[in-house]
């Protein structure tokens, strides 16, 4: 990886790899704590950043399972009309 860009598409990449799961181990936090302060963050701002970027996904994937709630309800309420 050759710039600053690259690392942090490869940063987001493997957050959304890590919370494809539905849950985040102390394993992958340690991975995303080392890597993101080889990005040249201070340790602290390191773990906000894991701290934000979880949340972030997780925020994503309650987001995608409400809409597709209301597309069956709207479905649903389409359907019976």
């Amino acid at each position: 990886m050759d710039s600053d860009r690259d690392r942090l598409v490869f940063l987001f990449d493997l957050f959304k790899i890590i919370c494809s799961k539905h849950e985040v181990s102390d394993d992958e936090i340690d991975l995303l704590h080392s890597y993101v302060i080889g990005l040249a963050f201070s340790p602290t701002m390191a773990f906000n950043v894991i701290l934000k970027s979880i949340e972030t996904f997780e925020g994503e994937k309650k987001l995608t399972i409400i809409l597709g709630l209301l597309r069956k309800s709207f479905n649903s309420v389409f359907l019976d009309v």
